[in-house]
């Protein structure tokens, strides 16, 4: 809300450059995503004004025409998202971004790996027998017999509730 405020009074002048210094961190997506509709329209109807962005979000930075990849105040590239992938062979934005770091920081880099499901290694996180859970005289489940590896996610409707039990290992264990 503070933003879209703060975005308001920056558009009460009709300016040519609107510059906005990282608008949506520590926003919930769903204002997020309607930020970004909001921009889209002003642009829209305002095909004069420029749009400058700060952001560390690589899929608020796909939205934009041509993007500046910088680290610690060093130009990296620039480009559209598309340019950047192609000139780096990357897959995704953040990949390209990761490839266009020094050395020395990919070399730090390590990529979250997780493996596949394989069920008959599973290890069991969780196991009941005749589970009931009771809110107060209401029985919201009774007697549901409940078994879960690790690293898988079960759900279970309990009265107006939904329960998730998550379980997970680690990613990347140490070697």
């Amino acid at each position: 809300m503070k933003q879209k405020l703060g975005l308001c009074c920056a558009l009460i002048h009709d300016p040519e450059l609107l510059i906005l210094d990282e608008p949506t961190t520590g926003v919930d997506p769903l204002s997020r995503a309607q930020f970004w509709d909001l921009i889209d329209s002003i642009r829209q109807r305002q095909s004069n004004m420029s749009v400058l962005v700060a952001t560390a979000y690589m899929e608020e930075a796909e939205r934009f025409d041509w993007l500046v990849a910088m680290n610690a105040g060093e130009v990296l590239a620039t480009g559209s998202a598309e340019e950047l992938r192609q000139q780096t062979q990357s897959a995704t934005l953040e990949e390209a971004f990761i490839n266009l770091l020094p050395q020395a920081q990919r070399q730090a880099h390590q990529a979250v790996v997780i493996p596949p499901y394989q069920p008959e290694n599973a290890e069991i996180a969780i196991e009941a027998r005749d589970l009931t859970m009771r809110f107060g005289s209401f029985v919201a489940v009774d007697h549901v017999p409940e078994r879960a590896e690790t690293n898988s996610i079960s759900a279970f409707h309990a009265g107006r509730f939904l329960v998730f039990l998550v379980r997970m290992a680690a990613v990347n264990p140490p070697p």
